[in-house]
């Protein structure tokens, strides 16, 4: 004999079944679920998708799932991996998935274990939780997502989820929902320390749940529980006999649920019997708690209402929760509880009273200008455009995955081109009529892409060019550059191989090209160098130091002159149709012409001492023994040096001066010096005195 702890409560409204642990489900009857018991609502009919680690059919001797339609899954993280051989094994990795699945639906009436609460449904398991894999868990829930709308699935469970939101998880929800898909996910844990939304039960469209326990008197009774139970360990547990109507207050928000935003609705969510899927203990069953284990139960309350009615979608259900959920906290929403705890029963009585028949919903195709194809059309449904019928659009799964907008997809005919077409989505059941009718406008067909190129002579750039496409030219990859001289655009520069040569422009994974025949530059411009090194030019010349940064420009019949030790550029400047030419590059030589340096000397017989002045009014004095000379750079007079002897008398005779340039010394001799007179400053030129070049002797 055990002891549990046991609620007081009236007597049982509805013929139990004989699930040998059905006295632990308390709650089946916290939520009113015997309403779709009483009233065969069973799920029959409504595919279900389970989004989790995946499922174990059976287990030792576990077999709770027999007689349950369970189809075939995908193991979403084999499929990311590209792993055909796991691509279908859907082996639940741990526990989690079998434990949600069987909430909603273990076989009842099989004299085994729990009754699930929709055990008629069709299950689809879809494995995002995988050891073997190295697959992004955001990734493959929205991958999984898509796999759910593409087979079809009324609703989809989600027992997962973080505080990361993305685009593409919002994006794939919104597209799934407008089939009429109705996803159901756990709001979390971390109680109210959860300030952070959890997702995706905070997006728009999903429904997001919270967990509930029992809160009331508790009263200690002994009872006689079956052998096979020996393993659980709950704290609050119901054998078969006690009465278990609780008062609709007698609730509480579950004290780890997650209280903000994210929760649309509660369910219990404490102890929780579920299957012990686990080699390192001998038990079949266990308990758990958590928003995990509530969401199954809202999900089932979901697939009864889908089969009642299967054109319900997503906002209705919630307008049903609206009017059905019990209060709980704070009279209408509450982040604690959003707006209460789910009542099958008051479900079922509102369901029955909305109408047999509802119409699709009106489509919301789209235009895929770049592919010539109209997408986003439902998975698993029929439609007619312009009043014929197109059948069921083709579904492409090349897109799974990546975020994009899912559905099937048809090509434009081109007649629709430049008109208005009429879409309608046909009934998929009794319980539909046709859509109202989609009004598309298909715009005109756009021209086909086009290739035009100017060449910009100026900067030797082919402009034109679109930079939000990709080009080759002669086959080879080109990058576009952006410049703003001397008008911003983008360009191509011409590369030197270019030139004098026809080059094919394509865009970049089409057969759209042209040819181009890019000009050869001008020969590069003769310049004629004179010895007083000036230049004439015949023609409009460009021309520049070598390293300056900006070009001269000079006309025809202009002169110019040029400096000694330097290097110039010279080329034709660029017209209007032809590009500027080659360029060509002159040093410029010092001159080897005669110097003319005017000086002065002062000499004295009587003592021998010669002196002389340059121009800038240096003064150099030496004796008769001493030697003058005369250094100059770049034709100017500097300093002097020793180079020879001077004769006394200073009469008659040579002078000896050496000058330099740079490093090349060159020895010149003055002559005629004649009637110098003592102490009188003479200048040579009034001599006729020359500069000489001569050898050194």
């Amino acid at each position: 004999m055990q002891i549990f702890t046991v609620f007081a409560s009236a007597d049982a409204l509805y013929d139990e079944p004989n699930d040998t642990l059905f006295f632990r489900q308390w709650y089946y009857d916290a939520t009113k679920a015997y309403a779709y018991r009483n009233n065969n609502i069973t799920g029959k009919g409504v595919k279900v998708g389970i989004i989790d680690s995946g499922l174990t059919k059976n287990f030792k001797s576990f077999h709770d799932f027999e007689g349950v339609d369970v189809q075939t899954g995908i193991n979403v993280c084999a499929l990311i991996d590209n792993n055909e051989e796991r691509l279908y094994n859907t082996e639940d990795s741990g526990h989690h998935g079998t434990n949600v699945t069987s909430v909603i639906c273990a076989k009842a009436d099989n004299d085994y274990g729990i009754a699930g609460l929709t055990d008629g449904c069709t299950i689809i398991p879809y494995k995002i939780e995988d050891f073997e894999s190295l697959a992004n868990k955001g990734g493959a829930l929205i991958l999984a997502i898509e796999l759910a709308y593409r087979d079809g699935c009324d609703v989809v469970n989600i027992s997962q989820g973080d505080t990361n939101r993305s685009y593409k998880l919002d994006q794939v929800i919104n597209k799934a929902v407008q089939n009429g898909m109705i996803i159901v996910a756990a709001a979390g844990n971390e109680g109210k320390k959860g300030n952070d939304l959890g997702y995706p039960a905070a997006c728009d469209n999903v429904i997001g749940v919270g967990g509930l326990e029992p809160d009331c008197q508790e009263e200690e009774i002994d009872i006689d529980l079956p052998e096979t139970c020996n393993d659980i360990n709950l704290k609050y547990a119901y054998p078969k006999e006690t009465i278990r109507n609780l008062a609709d207050n007698a609730y509480s928000k579950y004290s780890t649920s997650t209280a903000n935003e994210s929760v649309f609705v509660s369910a219990p969510g404490t102890n929780i019997t579920l299957p012990c899927i686990t080699d390192r203990v001998t038990q079949e069953w266990t308990s758990g708690s958590g928003t995990s284990y509530a969401t199954p139960i809202v999900t089932s309350a979901a697939i009864g209402a889908k089969q009642m009615r299967p054109y319900i979608d997503v906002d209705m259900f919630k307008e049903i929760l609206i009017a059905t959920s019990t209060d709980l906290d704070a009279e209408g929403y509450d982040i604690n509880t959003g707006y209460g705890m789910v009542n099958f029963e008051k479900i079922y009585e509102y369901v029955s009273q909305m109408p047999l028949t509802a119409p699709e919903r009106t489509p919301e195709v789209t235009v895929d200008y770049e592919n010539g194809k109209l997408i986003n059309f439902c998975p698993n449904r029929e439609y007619t455009i312009n009043g014929v019928n197109i059948g069921t659009p083709e579904y492409d799964d090349s897109i799974l995955g990546i975020g994009k907008n899912i559905g099937g997809n048809i090509d434009i005919p081109e007649e629709w081109y430049g008109t208005t077409i009429e879409i309608v989505k046909k009934a998929s059941s009794d319980a539909y009529t046709d859509s109202e009718p989609q009004l598309l406008e298909i715009p005109a067909q756009p021209e086909p892409p086009t290739i035009e190129v100017a060449i910009d002579y100026a900067n030797e750039r082919l402009l034109g060019l679109d930079n939000n496409k990709e080009y080759t030219v002669n086959g080879e990859t080109v990058e576009l550059e952006t410049f703003v001289y001397p008008t911003t655009g983008t360009g191509l520069e011409i590369a030197d191989d270019w030139f004098g040569n026809t080059i094919e422009i394509e865009i970049k994974g089409t057969d759209v090209s042209t040819n181009v025949e890019i000009p050869a530059r001008k020969s590069a411009p003769i310049i004629d160098v004179q010895n007083d090194n000036s230049v004439k030019f015949s023609s409009d010349i460009l021309f520049k130091e070598e390293n300056a940064a900006t070009w001269n420009r000079t006309t025809a019949g202009n002169i110019i002159t040029l400096k000694p030790g330097k290097t110039y550029v010279f080329k034709i400047p660029y017209t209007e149709n032809s590009f500027a030419s080659e360029i060509r590059q002159i040093t410029v030589q010092f001159p080897e012409t005669q110097y003319n340096i005017e000086t002065s000397i002062e000499y004295d017989p009587d003592t021998g001492e010669c002196t002389y002045s340059a121009v800038n009014n240096t003064i150099w004095t030496t004796d008769v023994t001493g030697i003058i000379a005369v250094y100059a750079q770049n034709g100017v007079l500097k300093h002097l040096e020793t180079v020879s002897a001077i004769p006394a008398e200073g009469i008659n005779k040579k002078l000896n001066f050496a000058l330099t340039d740079g490093d090349t010394v060159k020895w010149l001799v003055w002559d005629s010096l004649e009637s110098m007179k003592p102490k009188e400053k003479v200048k040579l030129s009034e001599y006729n005195i020359k500069l000489k070049e001569a050898t050194n002797t």
